[in-house]
């Protein structure tokens, strides 16, 4: 790349930009900003995946991803509020396939224009996930999630019965 006046007075904003970001990030990053930042664009990165298959590859504008991803975290925190959160996980799954497959029928069996399913079951499925949970929020904020999982049980005998597991989202953790 060839510097000439133009190409240098194009590049100021971009290092003014860069230098305000980095000014910015050092004085508030911490450890639980990295970490959260990191989980939820991991989070993410699954919705924008399942949008982009549909939109890309399949040429479909399906526009049910959107309430089956939040059908997939109703239940899950259900399943860990009430103890069994590996349970919660499967059932997730399950009821993401259930509702992919409600959008599949109605474009394919009863002809309606997929952008328009995709509408439909999305906006059915908002009201199914107050459903599912009796309320807008639950929280598991130092919620004892581990009965009835053996595999938490198994993780909290290896660290001596010391730790608590805790589960927040997608992700469990122990806590002294």
């Amino acid at each position: 790349m060839k510097l000439n006046k133009k190409t240098v007075i194009s590049l100021i904003p971009k290092a003014v930009l860069i230098i305000l970001l980095l000014v910015i990030i050092n004085t508030q990053l911490t450890e639980s900003v990295v970490t959260g930042t990191f989980e939820k664009g991991l989070v993410f990165a699954i919705l924008a995946l399942g949008i982009f298959i549909s939109f890309r590859i399949l040429d479909i504008p399906d526009l049910s991803v959107d309430g089956t991803f939040t059908l997939g975290v109703a239940v899950s925190v259900m399943q860990a509020f009430n103890g069994d959160p590996i349970k919660g996980i499967l059932l997730s799954i399950v009821a993401g396939a259930i509702a992919g497959s409600v959008t599949g029928i109605l474009i394919t069996k009863l002809n309606v224009q997929p952008i328009l399913a995709g509408i439909i079951t999305m906006t059915a499925l908002y009201s199914i996930n107050l459903k599912i949970m009796d309320r807008p929020n639950i929280s598991l904020y130092k919620k004892d999630i581990y009965n009835g999982s053996e595999i938490f049980w198994r993780l909290l005998q290896a660290c001596g019965g010391r730790y608590r597991a805790y589960y927040c989202g997608c992700s469990a953790f122990l806590v002294p």
